[in-house]
């Protein structure tokens, strides 16, 4: 009981000191777009930023097992999904393994998906495995039926527990609406919103990435999508030589996304057309992923909550 009254007690610590720098930060940049035009060109109207510094309202630690003692699928529980052609959907199962179990050094377990062409992500967090599953993929449509079966391995250490479902392609959703070309010239400073920025799994790596790869910039009329390595060495480095909480971890991961998302963003911004800006954004932000946790970290004056 101390010790969990302890790790809440941190936690709640933690999250009103980061809160309170979060605000600071948001008026602080509120003050660098009015005095800077060329920072109000950059950044634009539009999409508010996820707050970098908050931290989960877990009440406890999880602390999951090395191998799982049972795979539940939890939703859908009848094991029938309904899925929008034009959307995706969540499968979610529940089991008791650690975080880890898939892709840790020693002893790791392995995720067997039929049809996994349909799966856009997989995350493995404090008990819940859920995949996102995207009909758009291959192409299905409404009225097709497709049965999803998923294995959870340890390959003798624990029982090899496996689950199906059936998928059901509904009709498309009328509220998801499509993008329509126009014929006006595109300036890409025109009306730019912040960028959606969101962390990449290794499962979902382009072709050419690897563990040092930073940054995939997708551009689509004046929206940008930034996916930022979640796998990247020096993320994992930091994350494996501090020890950290799950709430502390993600805080991390928060940090490294919005941190380096917004700096291959600035950089994406003042490239020229005929650039390999992919080849660019990677060359200047592998080095700047290198120090970026330590230098937030510090100029954060955060130690003595960690």
């Amino acid at each position: 009981m101390l010790k969990k009254w302890n790790i809440k007690r941190k936690e709640e610590k933690m999250k009103k000191t980061l809160e309170k720098k979060a605000e600071e930060t948001k008026d602080l940049f509120q003050e660098l777009v009015k005095k800077n035009s060329e920072i109000a060109i950059l950044f634009g109207q539009g999409k508010k930023l996820a707050n970098p510094w908050k931290i989960g309202d877990n009440e406890d630690q999880y602390e999951g097992k090395r191998f799982p003692t049972y795979f539940e699928l939890i939703n859908p529980k009848n094991g029938k999904k309904n899925c929008p052609e034009n959307s995706y959907c969540r499968v979610v199962f529940e089991t008791d393994v650690e975080n880890e179990f898939l892709d840790r050094p020693n002893d790791p377990g392995e995720l067997r998906i039929s049809n996994d062409s349909l799966i856009k992500s997989k995350r493995l967090r404090n008990g819940k495995l859920t995949l996102t599953v995207v009909p758009e993929l291959i192409s299905l449509k409404e009225g097709d039926r497709i049965t999803i079966d998923v294995e959870l391995d340890s390959f003798g250490a624990a029982p090899t527990f496996a689950k199906s479902l059936i998928l059901n392609i509904t009709e498309a959703d009328k509220g998801k609406k499509k993008k329509t070309k126009t014929n006006k010239p595109k300036d890409k400073n025109d009306n730019l919103n912040l960028p959606n920025i969101s962390l990449l799994e290794k499962e979902d790596w382009p072709e050419k990435w690897s563990e040092d790869s930073t940054i995939l910039i997708k551009e689509s009329d004046k929206d940008l999508d930034i996916y930022v390595n979640r796998d990247n060495v020096n993320l994992k480095r930091t994350l494996k030589t501090k020890k950290l909480d799950q709430s502390e971890i993600e805080l991390y991961e928060e940090r490294f996304k919005i941190a380096l998302g917004l700096i291959g963003f600035s950089i994406y911004s003042q490239l020229e057309d005929e650039q390999d800006k992919e080849k660019v954004i990677q060359k200047t932000t592998k080095p700047i992923s290198q120090i970026i946790l330590p230098l937030i970290e510090e100029l954060g004056d955060l130690s003595d909550l960690m």
